[in-house]
């Protein structure tokens, strides 16, 4: 009974995320995620046989630093890295629903399908959602609030990416989570980075190597808790490729820095896949 509404409230959470992430990422104009991306179709210039889809389609200059950028970014790669957010996070949501269909019903599982997650991990994983949900729109309000959310939503993701201390046969094949912590971890320094500079007076430069700084300290820290699971690296790392490609040739400090942490992460990988 327990396990049916902690899945209840997680595929919820699930919903509202999507539909606030995928909103809040088509707002604003510029920074819309899905209008930029179709700035590199055929059709989005105004080609013959698609004369409104201009209006409807517009593309103009992308602005480097949109608040916040993680949920609606402006590169291609953070852009990108979004979309697979939301695809991972549809997956756990339908794979969650069969496993405890598939219990309820005494279905037995193959052994390398895994058992269904616990009520504490869907607890925890819909907690995540809804501060996710709730997060750009705060922090595109105050910094200090939304830096505060995204702390609470990356908070709820790596306790359901650690499992609940689940059986250590489980962690590999928990890449979802995974790729979804490693979002809200970055968008939890990206909040920092912006406190640090409209409300300290830090440049931003400073800012963005200081957060690159913390970030590479907790994603090292965290992904030795998660063992073999890389994909909360491997979206730290995505969405660090995706600064360094934004910085370059504006801000040589903070692409050396988005480097040394790919690097950093990179080596971390190697340890705990071996």
């Amino acid at each position: 009974m327990m396990r049916r509404v902690a899945l209840a409230l997680m595929l919820t959470a699930t919903v509202a995320f999507l539909v606030s992430s995928v909103t809040f990422a088509l707002s604003g104009g510029p920074q819309g995620v899905m209008l930029s991306l179709a700035g590199d179709l055929p059709f989005a210039s105004g080609a013959r046989g698609w004369p409104d889809l201009p209006a409807l389609l517009p593309v103009p200059p992308p602005d480097p630093s949109p608040p916040p950028a993680l949920a609606r970014p402006s590169g291609k790669a953070l852009q990108l890295l979004l979309v697979l957010v939301w695809a991972a996070v549809l997956f756990h949501a339908i794979r969650a629903s069969f496993r405890v269909r598939a219990a309820a019903l005494g279905i037995r599982q193959q052994e390398r399908s895994g058992t269904p997650d616990r009520p504490a991990e869907m607890l925890a994983m819909a907690g995540a959602l809804t501060g996710a949900a709730a997060w750009p729109w705060i922090a595109d309000r105050s910094a200090i609030a939304g830096m505060l959310a995204a702390g609470a939503t990356s908070a709820f993701s790596i306790l359901a990416a650690l499992g609940d201390a689940g059986p250590a046969p489980e962690v590999p094949r928990r890449t979802s989570v995974g790729i979804f912590a490693g979002w809200t971890v970055v968008s939890l320094y990206a909040s920092f980075a912006a406190v640090l500079t409209g409300q300290l007076g830090v440049s931003a430069t400073l800012a963005a190597v200081i957060a690159v700084g913390f970030l590479l300290v907790t994603a090292i820290n965290v992904q030795f808790r998660l063992g073999p699971m890389i994909g909360f690296s491997l979206a730290i790392m995505w969405a660090m490729i995706g600064i360094a490609a934004q910085s370059v040739g504006a801000d040589l400090s903070v692409t050396l820095a988005a480097v040394a942490a790919i690097a950093g992460l990179a080596a971390v990988m190697v340890r705990v896949m071996s």
